[in-house]
C-alpha cells in the first residue's frame, strides 16, 4: 500500500474516531443532565410556545417573523409528520456538528487535550446541554454561533473557506432570534478588520456596517414591535433586571415620555448613563452568576462550584492566549452580547449569557490544561539574543 493511501486512510480513521467519542460525549451528558434536571427523554415544549406558531405559519406578525427561522423548522417537522422529534433530532444534529467544530478549533488553539476539554464542556455542562431537548431557539443559537466563528477564524486566518457555509451558518442566526443581527454584525466587521489591509478601506467598511446596524435596529418593525419581549425603554425605566422577576427590580429615571421605540430608549440612555450602567450590570451579573434563588441547594452548590471553575479556567485561558487570533475573535463577539444583556435585561434561567459562553469553553479548556500539565514559565529567558516566553 502507498504511502498516500496510509494516510488517507489514518486520516478517516482519526475523523470516525472522532464522531464516535463525540457521540459518547453527547449521550453521556444528556443521560447526567436528565438526571439533574430530572428530565424526561425526547423533546420538551419550553415556555415560549414556537409551536403555536408552526400551526400558523406563515402567517406570523413582524415580532414573531423574527424567529421565523425556529418556526419554519418545526412547521416543517409538522409536514414530516411531528414537529417535536423533527426538531429535537434536527437540535442534536446540529450541536453534534457545533461541539465536532470546537473540537477542531481547540487543536488548532492549543492541541488535541484543549479540543477535547472545550468539546466536552460544552456538551456536558447542564446549563447548556439541557436545552438541546427544549423546543427553544437556544441549542440551535448556540450551535450556529459556534459554526460561524469556526468559519469566521479560517476567513481571518486566510485558511480555505466556504462562504457559501458561512452565508447559510449566518442566515440561520439572524432568523432564530432578533438578537442574531447583533451577531451577523459582529462577525462582519471582525472578519473586515482582519482581512482589508488599507485602515481607510477599514475604518469606511466597519462605518458603513455599524450606520446599516443603527438603521435596522432604530427602524426595523420586527425590532420595534412595541410587544413584551421588545419593548427595551419600558424595561428600563421600570428597573427591570431579570424578566419576570419583580423582586431584583430596581428604583430608575422615569423619562419625560414613554415612547416605547427603541430611538427614544437611546435617548433615555444618553440621560441616565449612571443608572443604566448599574443596571446593565446588575443584568449581566445575573446572567453571568447562573445561580438562581429559585433554583435547589444541590443545584445552586452544584452551579457555584462549577462556574467558578469555568472563569478561573477561562481568565487563565484568555490571559496566556490574548494576543492569539481566537481569543481576539472571541473577545470581538463577546463584547456586543455583554453589551446587549446589559441593554436589555438578564433571563430567568441565564440563558442569554451562553451566547458566548459556549465560546469560553475553549478558553475555559485552555486554562483547565495549563492547571492539569503545569503553568508555563512566565519569566523571560533570552535565546538566541531574542526575549521568548
Amino acid at each position: 500500500m502507498s504511502i498516500s493511501k496510509i494516510r488517507i486512510n489514518s486520516f478517516f480513521n482519526k475523523i470516525n474516531s472522532d464522531y464516535f467519542f463525540i457521540l459518547i460525549i453527547l449521550c453521556a451528558g444528556q443521560i447526567a443532565t436528565a438526571q439533574l434536571f430530572s428530565l424526561p427523554f425526547g423533546p420538551i415544549e419550553g415556555g415560549d410556545s414556537y409551536l403555536s406558531l408552526a400551526d400558523k405559519f406563515p402567517n406570523l406578525s413582524a415580532a414573531e417573523w423574527s424567529y421565523g427561522g425556529y418556526v419554519s423548522i418545526l412547521y416543517l417537522g409538522s409536514l414530516l409528520g411531528s414537529s417535536e422529534w423533527f426538531t429535537f433530532f434536527l437540535q442534536m444534529t446540529v450541536v453534534f456538528a457545533a461541539s465536532k467544530a470546537l473540537l477542531t478549533i481547540g487543536r488548532q488553539f492549543d492541541g488535541e487535550m484543549v479540543g477535547w476539554l472545550a468539546a466536552t464542556i460544552y456538551l456536558c455542562h447542564p446549563m447548556v446541554a439541557q436545552w438541546s431537548r427544549y423546543l427553544l431557539t437556544d441549542s440551535l443559537f448556540y450551535a450556529f454561533i459556534v459554526l460561524s466563528t469556526s468559519e469566521l477564524l479560517r476567513i481571518i486566518r486566510k485558511d480555505s473557506v466556504s462562504y457559501k457555509k458561512i452565508f447559510f451558518y449566518l442566515l440561520v442566526v439572524i432568523t432564530l432570534r432578533p438578537n442574531g443581527i447583533v451577531f451577523v454584525a459582529t462577525v462582519v466587521v471582525i472578519a473586515l478588520i482582519f482581512t482589508v489591509l488599507t485602515k481607510r478601506k477599514k475604518s469606511l467598511l466597519v462605518s458603513f456596517v455599524a450606520i446599516l446596524f443603527l438603521l435596522i435596529s432604530l427602524f426595523s418593525p420586527t425590532l420595534n414591535s412595541g410587544n413584551e419581549l421588545n419593548n427595551f425603554g419600558p424595561q428600563a425605566w421600570n428597573g427591570v433586571v431579570v424578566h419576570g422577576v419583580e423582586e431584583e427590580k430596581i428604583d430608575m429615571p422615569q423619562p419625560e415620555s414613554f415612547d416605547t421605540s427603541n430611538k427614544a430608549f437611546l435617548v433615555y440612555i444618553s440621560k441616565h448613563p449612571l443608572p443604566m450602567l448599574e443596571l446593565g450590570t446588575r443584568r449581566v451579573w445575573w446572567e453571568l452568576k447562573q445561580v438562581r434563588p429559585w433554583y435547589s441547594k444541590n443545584l445552586n452548590y452544584f452551579l457555584k462550584i462549577s462556574m467558578t471553575f469555568f472563569y478561573i479556567t477561562s481568565a487563565i485561558g484568555f490571559w496566556v492566549s490574548r494576543k492569539e487570533l481566537t481569543t481576539k475573535a472571541i473577545t470581538g463577539i463577546t463584547i456586543p452580547f455583554v453589551i446587549l444583556i446589559g441593554a436589555t435585561w438578564a433571563i430567568w434561567e441565564g440563558r442569554f449569557a451562553w451566547w458566548f459562553l459556549s465560546l469560553w469553553t475553549l478558553w475555559s479548556a485552555k486554562g483547565s490544561k495549563i492547571l492539569i500539565t503545569g503553568f508555563p514559565r512566565f519569566n523571560l529567558v533570552k535565546k538566541n539574543n531574542k526575549k521568548v516566553i
